[in-house]
């Protein structure tokens, strides 16, 4: 077989070629994929109000380990109040994503503070069903001081906040 004198008119270069510029394409279209989706969820997490800083990051991350562990039985993964103790409640637990919308808009972070270390009583508890996690988290670590108590308090706080509907 003769070889032809110019190589662009060969089939085995037109294939790869072709091949090149059909990956090309799919590469295109696989990054403006991406980009959409990658806006879309740009999208999503902005209508969520997050952290500002590293400290607040820091404060939320560790009050989402901290509600995993103690507060979705009852409030729900989501903090919507569904947990799978929430039907055998007195009171069911509050859809805590509503918080600062019940409050004009602001997150009432003291107020919710308060609530989880138990100085300020939760309506229709009674006595209670909701621990009171500053007493709880002191028995869990009887060495724990009052600040490092007061500190998960705060970041479930945090958590709580970041949790917030828009």
């Amino acid at each position: 077989m003769k070889h032809p004198k110019h190589p662009t008119k060969s089939l085995r270069y037109k294939l790869s070629v072709g091949a090149v510029a059909g990956l090309a394409a799919i590469t295109l279209v696989m990054v403006a994929a991406t980009a959409l989706a990658e806006e879309k969820v740009a999208a999503e997490d902005a209508a969520i109000e997050k952290p500002t800083d590293r400290e607040d990051y820091g404060m939320v991350k560790v009050g989402e380990s901290l509600f995993r562990a103690y507060c979705t039985s009852c409030h729900g993964a989501a903090a919507e109040g569904d947990g799978p103790l929430a039907k055998s409640l007195r009171v069911e637990p509050s859809n805590l994503t509503e918080l600062a919308k019940e409050n004009g808009g602001e997150f009432p972070f003291e107020r919710v503070q308060k609530k989880i270390d138990g100085r300020e009583k939760v309506k229709g508890h009674g006595t209670s069903d909701m621990p009171v996690w500053g007493k709880a988290f002191k028995q869990v670590d009887d060495k724990a001081t009052d600040q490092q108590i007061d500190d998960k308090v705060i970041a479930l706080a945090y958590f709580v906040r970041s949790m917030q509907s828009p």
